[in-house]
C-alpha cells in the first residue's frame, strides 16, 4: 500500500455502475496527476477516494488505481487507447481529442464506502493539515484514511 492516496470528484452516474463490475473503469482529469503517476510506477497500490456531486464534501466511494497516463506526453498510445476503451462514456476520449484531458486513469474495485466520511477527515500529504471543507479542486494528494 502506498503512503499516498487521492481525493477526487466524480458522478454517481459513473461510480454506481462501476461498483457493479469487476473490470477497471477509466476516468479523466483536466489536471496532470504527475506525482500520483510516479507513485503508481513504483508499483504501489494507490487508493482513490471519490466525492460525488450529490453529497458535496463527503467521501462515498473508493477504489484502487490500476493504470494512469499523463497527457502530454503520451509515450504509449496503445495503452492510452485501451484505457479510453474502458471509459463509461465518450467524454474521456472527447476530452483527450480536444486537448482538455491531462490525465487518464483507470480504477478497479470501486465500491461504496461502508461508512461515508467528510473530506475534512483526510490529511493532505503536503502539509499534514486536514483537507478544507471548502476544497473543491479536481484532486488532492492525501494520506490513506485509517
Amino acid at each position: 500500500m502506498a503512503d499516498v492516496a487521492v481525493l477526487t470528484r466524480n458522478y454517481t452516474v459513473h461510480l454506481e455502475p462501476a461498483s457493479k463490475t469487476s473490470n477497471s473503469v477509466t476516468f479523466y482529469s483536466n489536471v496532470p496527476w504527475k506525482s500520483i503517476e510516479d507513485a503508481h510506477v513504483c508499483g504501489k497500490a494507490i487508493v482513490i477516494y471519490f466525492i460525488v456531486s450529490e453529497q458535496p464534501g463527503i467521501v462515498s466511494y473508493e477504489g484502487t488505481l490500476t493504470d494512469i497516463v499523463i497527457i502530454p506526453p503520451v509515450k504509449d498510445t496503445a495503452r492510452l487507447n485501451r484505457l479510453l476503451d474502458a471509459a463509461p462514456d465518450k467524454a474521456a476520449k472527447e476530452e483527450v481529442e480536444t486537448g482538455s484531458a491531462k490525465t487518464v486513469y483507470s480504477v478497479s474495485h470501486i465500491k461504496k464506502v461502508l461508512h461515508p466520511f467528510a473530506q475534512t477527515e483526510l490529511l493532505k500529504k503536503s502539509d499534514g493539515n486536514q483537507v478544507s471543507k471548502n476544497y473543491e479542486r479536481s484532486y488532492c494528494i492525501v494520506c490513506p484514511y485509517e
